[in-house]
């Protein structure tokens, strides 16, 4: 669990012997002020509830911020479909007013392939986003149980 240790600048020997018994907290500064210095440190134990509950809600935060993204992604992959589907509608009349029909044929089953690709990518985000959604409720359901 995370504490702090302040000393006086001058107390080399209580800073080193704090250190030899535990690790500097992870991610965090030391801090001076007036003279003194305060030392963040993790002594191994388990955190309490309350840090519990603040690791469970950063926790929360960081999946709905990827849920953010997922969804941001499938709307630009929306827009490229939509644009694909166009370009596909071209290429299918070209396609079908042409005598030599392996050019338009060859451009057709491309889009058609980027056109599936994007609806697999929106399948994987939408996936992606339930789970996201699932580990939220979980969460949510732990953090009742600590109050």
């Amino acid at each position: 669990m995370l504490n702090v240790k302040s000393f006086k600048l001058s107390d080399d020997t209580g800073v080193n012997e704090l250190l030899s018994k535990y690790r500097l907290a992870e991610g965090a500064s030391i801090f001076v002020s007036d003279g003194e210095i305060m030392v963040p440190y993790d002594d191994g134990l388990p955190m309490n509830n309350s840090h519990k509950a603040i690791d469970m809600n950063l926790q929360i935060n960081e999946m709905r911020n990827q849920q953010v993204v997922l969804d941001h992604s499938n709307k630009v992959v929306a827009t490229m479909t939509a644009q694909m589907e166009e370009q596909l509608k071209e290429a299918t009349a070209d396609y079908e007013s042409v005598t030599n029909n392996k050019k338009f044929e060859a451009r057709k089953k491309h889009i058609e392939e980027q056109i599936e690709a994007n609806a697999s990518a929106t399948r994987q985000n939408d996936y992606e986003i339930k789970r996201l959604e699932t580990n939220i409720v979980f969460y949510n359901e732990a953090l009742e149980g600590l109050v």
